[in-house]
């Protein structure tokens, strides 16, 4: 690999490992951090969902 080459590679791969951490913690800051802010299963515990 060329310098120029191998600089632009280094550089491309701290930007993806930036953009993923950033991405990693834009989920966690989202998430439901309390129960009663997530509605994803509209307020129903695993325990009272029935086999069919």
């Amino acid at each position: 690999m060329k310098p120029v080459e191998e600089l632009y590679h280094t550089v491309l791969q701290k930007l993806i490992i930036l953009m993923l951490g950033l991405l990693t913690l834009g989920v966690f800051m989202t998430s439901c951090s309390t129960p009663e802010h997530c509605s994803a299963y509209n307020k129903v515990e695993a325990n009272d969902i029935s086999a069919p």
